[in-house]
C-alpha cells in the first residue's frame, strides 16, 4: 500500500469503524501510486532561466493546510531548482506556499497563488539574483 493509502487509512481509522469500513472499500477500487516524478513543473525563469518546480515530499504534504491529500499532491512543492539556459543549476528558491508562476517579464514573476480556502489572487514577485539582496 502506498504512503497516501496507510496515512488515509490511518486517519479514518481513529474517526470511528464506519470510516475505517469506507476507506477500505475505496482503496479496493482505487490505485494509488507508489511513486511519484520528481519534478511537478517545469517554466521559464528571469534571464533565460528555467524554473524546475520539485514534486512535494510526503513531510511538506503533511506540512500543507490541506494534509497529505492529493490536492496538497497537485500544488507540488514550493522549491524550485534554477537552471542556466544550457542546464548548469544555479540553486534553489522557494516561492510562497501554493504559488503557480504564470509569466516573467525582466525580474518580475507573475503568478497565481492559492489561499486555504482555494481562493486565488494575483501575485507580483521580483527576481533577485544571488548576493544583491
Amino acid at each position: 500500500m502506498s504512503l497516501y493509502g496507510e496515512s488515509l487509512t490511518r486517519d479514518m481509522t481513529q474517526a470511528g469503524p464506519e470510516a475505517a469500513g469506507m476507506v477500505k472499500r475505496m482503496l479496493a477500487n482505487v490505485s494509488v501510486a507508489e511513486h511519484y516524478p520528481m519534478f511537478a513543473a517545469i517554466r521559464p525563469g528571469p534571464g533565460g532561466s528555467i524554473l524546475v518546480q520539485r514534486s512535494a515530499s510526503v513531510s511538506e504534504m503533511q506540512g500543507a493546510p490541506s494534509g497529505l491529500t492529493l490536492e496538497a499532491l497537485s500544488y507540488g512543492s514550493p522549491r524550485w531548482d534554477v537552471f542556466t539556459g544550457s542546464g548548469l543549476q544555479l540553486g534553489a528558491v522557494t516561492f510562497p506556499e501554493r504559488f503557480r508562476p504564470v509569466s516573467v517579464t525582466g525580474d518580475a514573476i507573475v503568478g497565481i497563488v492559492a489561499d486555504s480556502l482555494g481562493v486565488q489572487s494575483i501575485v507580483r514577485l521580483r527576481a533577485e539574483p544571488p548576493g544583491q539582496r
